[in-house]
């Protein structure tokens, strides 16, 4: 069935179901106000998208609904967060994602991570390395005013506030358990973005690029350690944190996902316009992420709690990938 949007939807309510009874059980449904239930449905504010999930799921307004095409069991409500808060530099991209941390605290919430990259907390506990990151994207995803021509400069990208934001999200994320799949190539990104922005000649000296490869080098040995104790490490990398479970993912090529079951609900990220992403409370869809990442282990290897061989082939190749930047980094 053909989805609706969300304009099609409140009109097609409003023609269906009487003005008190719409308000009655979006008041009941959505828990909020009479004014507010009126605001929605006269259109003069949006409905957010878990707040829409949960009209399209009443079952007062399904029949409704299913009959007219605006909703099935294979349609699923995403939210695209950049069209309500538009990411365009370094400091709108880390208060979005700390605003979404932030939902998540307590031993019961686990994150579930699959990615082809390096999922983008590990490499907040390298600042320097981080604000590559966000160069890169301030340069090619964001456009950010200003960075069109600019040499990256860790000091221009990581401003005080920015630096902030990072720290309070690298320090809740390291309290969370996490089960993550890794794959031998998460690297080749960054270190080939490093090796393109130094030929175009976006880096004032070669040292400056050699840190960054010390920086790559240095990360993936903390997340060997990580990996050998199953332990996430604290912000500062002087402690450990919260439990952690990697599987190397060899025959699985897999877009960035991210599921984070709390007691209450399931949230599920993808990647969409990399890094932003887009978001969806389904809980079928949640319920068969997780199923996915799940039946994942059976083409996995277990990289914590496993014999320390396996772990030291894995994490040497990545190391090998760096050979592409020329550097000796035993000294």
């Amino acid at each position: 069935m053909a989805s609706k949007t969300q304009s099609e939807i409140v009109e097609l309510l409003n023609t269906n179901f009487t003005k008190q009874e719409l308000v009655q059980t979006l008041q009941d449904i959505l828990k909020i106000s009479k004014p507010t239930a009126y605001k929605y449905l006269s259109q003069d504010v949006p409905i957010s998208y878990d707040q829409m999930s949960k009209i399209l799921e009443c079952e007062k307004f399904q029949t409704v609904l299913l009959r007219s095409g605006s909703t099935s069991q294979s349609n699923i409500t995403w939210n695209y967060p950049v069209f309500d808060r538009p990411v365009t530099d370094a400091l709108s991209y880390v208060q979005s994602i700390n605003n979404f941390i932030k939902l998540f605290s307590g031993n019961d919430v686990e994150i579930k991570y699959t990615s082809y990259e390096v999922p983008l907390f590990y490499y907040m506990y390298y600042p320097r390395l981080f604000a590559f990151k966000l160069f890169c994207w301030s340069k090619t995803i964001w456009k950010t005013p200003g960075f069109e021509n600019a040499h990256f400069d860790e000091n221009k990208v990581l401003t005080p506030e920015v630096l902030e934001i990072m720290e309070d999200t690298l320090n809740r994320f390291s309290q969370l358990k996490s089960t993550e799949y890794w794959t031998d190539q998460l690297f080749d990104n960054t270190i080939r973005q490093i090796h393109y922005f130094r030929q175009m000649e976006y880096f004032d000296n070669i040292k400056v690029c050699k840190q960054l490869a010390q920086d790559i080098l240095n990360l993936i040995r903390l997340m060997r350690v990580m990996a050998t104790t199953g332990k996430k490490m604290s912000k500062d990398k002087s402690t450990h944190a919260s439990d952690i479970t990697i599987y190397r993912n060899d025959i699985y090529f897999t877009n960035n996902i991210v599921s984070v079951h709390s007691p209450e609900q399931i949230i599920t990220f993808c990647a969409f316009d990399n890094p932003n992403y887009i978001i969806t409370m389904d809980p079928k869809l949640g319920e068969r992420t997780s199923e996915w990442l799940e039946n994942m282990q059976s083409g996995c290897t277990r990289l914590t709690q496993n014999s320390e061989l396996v772990r030291l082939g894995f994490f040497r190749t990545m190391e090998e990938a760096l050979d592409l930047l020329g550097f000796d980094l035993t000294t």
